[in-house]
């Protein structure tokens, strides 16, 4: 191999140490950049049928993508390139990382192609279930965005190629960052495609101009996201070419690597296209509504859990190549501490929010006070399930980082069984419904994961797991109390949404924390430190030594180095 570029290797030091700031910040604020996309949304097309349409035909190029291409490509596409980056001299073409990028393009331009041909019989298989007068008005809108979104494989698939060369690369902020310009440029689509809307309730301009409106302009937010990462992608410390050599060694690595990772893919898009399909069946404006909950259920995971993970799987997988099975036991047992104590608290916290943050986020424009209360339904359905979600997408990590990707497929295999059989089975086809059988098949999976895993890693549960549940559910207790004291006087004459809202969720907060000091939960403390140091000003320095006054006991005893759970 050849040795390392040294600027490479400055570089890689600099981006671990001194500038993950930047690529958590943009996480960040893509995910709140998001939410208001869909609050866009939901003022732009309501809960209508043109909403359910519009959200099956923008999920469509999503899950052909994942099928296809989007498994194969984002499970092993980094340590490729980093393997063919380093066999590459400074200024030297890259061959094998040239291989992958062209052969992909390729393959992406033929699925784009037979996608939007192939639309009326896409959109007709999500119409399974519906009357024949109401399929016949849903493909009327359905067809015609599918044909528009298509095209949008191939941009998905050249900001994976181009995430995955920059991260190779340790150049981590500008993926970071351009899906907020995806979301700003849908975001200004849907409050100029408002007015529209109301022409088109009113007879005065045609739903076919407002499907080219909305169609135009979701694609051209994902490009909008793919254009800034070519340039730099180009750039880089070795060239790229075109290179169509489809039996080149790191194609057929990539394809082999890639086996179990798809199979977990395609489990996940099944269970989604049978859960579209019942929702889709149900009352007008369920997809909506199920897609509405859902993106506020994602947030605490996006923001809180992911993070976590980043963190604590390099520390995984570094035990596990040592073979220190002690460090391995205890950075997953300081990992599922922090993140089964805040997200239990985010779930908690958006039972008693759930009502004002739909309502100052979507009540406006189409959508009207009775989406407000099924939306609200549906996103406490899919709270009750949040911790088991991020715990099991945990588990799943710890499994990955012992290079085991079988036992995860086959977990998540029956976890898509689960959450199909319950759907059908146990819901009326409402949103809330479908939620609820979502939470019920995680919370079966996480407890399934963590069995199996502590079978593989022996003692790796506790009697501690068990004490730390009871802290988490105090804290979580405690969070509610403090999120429930605006609704009594004096501070419930402050009766307008968006002030109960900022107090319900300032008072949870602190009432969390003050929670969590008290009952000394490790290893918050020292995930603050992470998170301060990636945001900055965004968290107090004094939270850090609230709950660092608040670590246990046994951690000051044992004299444990604070850097057990970094990045």
């Amino acid at each position: 191999p050849v040795e390392e570029d040294p600027e490479m290797a400055a570089a890689a030091e600099k981006d671990l140490v001194r500038a993950a700031a930047n690529p958590a910040l943009g996480t960040i604020l893509s995910r709140l950049t998001g939410v208001l996309r869909w609050g866009a949304m939901a003022y732009a097309l309501g809960r209508t049928g043109l909403a359910d349409a519009y959200g099956i035909a923008n999920n469509t190029p999503n899950i052909i993508y994942e099928l296809v291409v989007g498994g194969v490509l984002s499970s092993t596409l980094v340590p490729l390139f980093v393997n063919t980056r380093r066999r590459t001299k400074r200024g030297e073409t890259d061959d094998g990382a040239s291989a992958i990028i062209t052969v992909a393009s390729i393959a992406l331009i033929v699925l784009s192609v037979i996608g939007v041909l192939a639309a009326p019989w896409i959109a007709r298989a999500y119409t399974l279930g519906l009357e024949p007068a109401a399929r016949a008005a849903q493909l009327e809108l359905t067809v015609p965005l599918m044909r528009l979104f298509l095209p949008q494989i191939f941009l998905y698939g050249i900001v994976s190629l181009a995430t995955a060369v920059l991260h190779s690369q340790h150049k981590l902020s500008i993926p970071a960052y351009t899906p907020i310009a995806n979301n700003l440029v849908v975001t200004a689509m849907f409050i100029a495609a408002r007015p529209l809307m109301e022409r088109v309730d009113n007879g005065t301009a045609s739903m076919d101009t407002l499907l080219l409106v909305l169609g135009i302009g979701t694609t051209l937010g994902v490009i909008a996201q793919a254009l800034p990462l070519i340039a730099p992608m180009r750039d880089g410390v070795v060239r790229l070419r075109w290179n169509l050599a489809v039996t080149h060694p790191v194609v057929k690595r990539l394809i082999r690597l890639s086996g179990w990772t798809m199979g977990y893919v395609v489990a996940n898009q099944v269970s989604l296209y049978v859960v579209t399909n019942l929702a889709n069946s149900g009352p007008e404006g369920t997809v909506a509504t199920y897609q509405y909950a859902f993106a506020f259920f994602q947030l605490p995971h996006g923001l809180i859990a992911v993070s976590l993970m980043t963190a604590v799987l390099p520390r995984l997988a570094t035990a596990f190549v040592d073979e220190n099975l002690d460090a391995y036991r205890a950075n997953f047992r300081e990992g599922l501490n922090v993140l089964f104590t805040v997200v239990l608290a985010a779930s908690a916290g958006y039972v008693v929010v759930a009502q004002p943050v739909v309502q100052v986020v979507f009540q406006r424009g189409a959508f009207s006070a009775s989406g407000t209360d099924e939306t609200a339904r549906t996103l406490i359905a899919f709270a009750v399930g949040l911790p088991a979600f991020s715990t099991y997408l945990y588990a799943v990590r710890a499994f990955h980082a012992r290079q085991n990707t079988r036992t995860p497929f086959w977990i998540n295999t029956l976890e898509n069984s689960l959450n199909i059989g319950l759907a059908v089975l146990l819901t009326t086809r409402t949103a809330s419904g479908l939620a609820l059988a979502f939470s019920g098949a995680y919370l079966i999976a996480a407890i399934i994961a963590v069995i199996v895993l502590n079978y593989q890693v022996r003692e790796l549960v506790d009697r501690s797991l068990f004490t730390m549940m009871a802290k988490a559910s105090a804290a979580a207790g405690a969070t509610v109390l403090g999120a429930l004291l605006p609704g009594l006087p004096p501070l419930s004459a402050l009766d307008w949404a968006p002030v109960q809202l900022i107090l319900r969720v300032a008072l949870g907060a602190v009432a969390f924390v003050v929670a969590v000091a008290y009952l000394r939960i490790d290893g918050l403390d020292r995930y603050v430190a992470v998170l301060r140091r990636k945001v900055g000003p965004f968290l107090p320095a004094g939270l850090e030594r609230l709950l660092a006054r608040g670590g246990s006991d046994e951690q000051a005893s044992a004299g444990r180095n604070d850097d057990t759970l970094v990045e």
